[in-house]
């Protein structure tokens, strides 16, 4: 700590009243440059995208107890996409030789998500995009795809659909840090459908026997 300040500073005791004085210590403060870096991978260079000059930082202080990470959203738009950030020599406490402190933000890494037809008649149609999230992102389901004679049943997990999550159209889930794999659940649609049995007449003409016709699914 500085030298302690009497308050008041005039103040003098005297034989006729009593009086209370005191004495203030400030604890040593250093002017630090707070330097923030970004990097796309963990075996990147880092790139210096912004400075904060003069920050007051105590004597004794962690570098990583007195660095605000929450600053790197001022200089860079897609902050979200990169981790929560690492001070370099974090344990580091402040001191008469603390002139500039780092915190590098590494970019989170990316996985998809990739929609399957689940179908081997090639007639799917209409099939969402493919798309690429960090994990952690919030992913919000594809569309429903067409295929003639079948209803579709959503977005499994796994193609044999056994005890497999099954996403809706429109349903959100967290990203996780691995690829995920979704494939259209199908249900042949029940198609009911008659069959007629005719005889032939003497005169070449056909007529249809009500008693066999059959309304099959």
């Amino acid at each position: 700590y500085m030298d302690g300040i009497q308050t008041p500073a005039s103040y003098k005791v005297t034989a006729s009243s009593d009086g209370i004085i005191n004495v203030v210590y400030t604890k040593n403060t250093r002017s630090v440059a707070v330097e923030y870096y970004t990097k796309d991978s963990a075996g990147a260079a880092p790139v210096l995208v912004g400075t904060l000059e003069n920050q007051i930082f105590p004597d004794g202080a962690k570098y990583g107890d007195v660095v605000d990470r929450n600053k790197i959203h001022e200089y860079i738009d897609n902050a979200d996409e990169y981790d929560d950030g690492v001070v370099t020599d974090a344990e580091n406490v402040i001191s008469s030789s603390t002139t500039t402190i780092k915190v590098v933000y590494t970019k989170k890494a990316v996985y998809t998500v990739t929609y399957h037809e689940n179908a081997a008649d090639d007639m799917v149609s209409n099939m969402p995009e493919n798309g690429s999230y960090y994990a952690g992102k919030e992913v919000t389901v594809g569309n429903i795809p067409s295929r003639p004679g079948y209803s579709f049943g959503g977005w499994s997990t796994e193609a044999s659909n056994t005890s497999a999550t099954i996403y809706q159209p429109g349903d959100k889930f967290t990203m996780p840090a691995e690829n995920v794999d979704l494939y259209a659940v199908w249900s042949a649609v029940q198609v009911s459908y008659q069959i007629q049995y005719y005889f032939e007449q003497p005169d070449s003409s056909f007529e249809v026997n009500g008693d066999l016709t059959e309304i099959k699914q």
